[in-house]
């Protein structure tokens, strides 16, 4: 039998332990994850961004931190990326972004697979960047 090179599992309802979508304010989840994210990075805690993702999440990174474009994939790897670059770059004053076409929204692309996207803005030594 062949190994799956791909053992990432996709963040289904089942798994996060969610039944009903229909509670969901896109704006509230998205406000109260970035809150967390945003004193975290202030306090420069590690471990407190680290848990925000889960275990088997991904961080892209296109420029921010690592003038280069890469992925980091799980808590290992992302921890190691805020441990060397956190702060060196700086990272700082990330704010919500609400107007149209990047305010948060329930993406549901199956019965079983729905997230929150959103956008948000952030400052770092080097200048301003945006991330979803």
């Amino acid at each position: 039998m062949a190994t799956d090179p791909f053992h990432q599992r996709l963040p289904t309802l089942d798994k996060l332990g969610v039944t009903d979508l229909s509670n969901i304010s896109p704006p509230e989840v998205a406000s109260e994850w970035l809150d967390a994210f945003s004193a975290a990075i202030t306090q420069s805690d590690v471990g407190a961004i680290v848990n925000l993702f889960l275990e088997d999440g991904f961080w892209k990174d296109v420029i921010a931190l690592t003038w280069d474009l890469r992925t980091f994939e799980g808590r290992n790897d992302i921890t190691k990326l805020l441990d060397a670059r956190l702060a060196v770059t700086g990272l700082r004053e990330i704010r919500l972004l609400e107007e149209p076409l990047r305010e948060p929204v329930l993406e549901k692309l199956f019965p079983d697979l729905a997230w929150v996207r959103f956008c948000f803005e952030f400052t770092t030594k080097h200048g301003k960047g945006t991330g979803v």
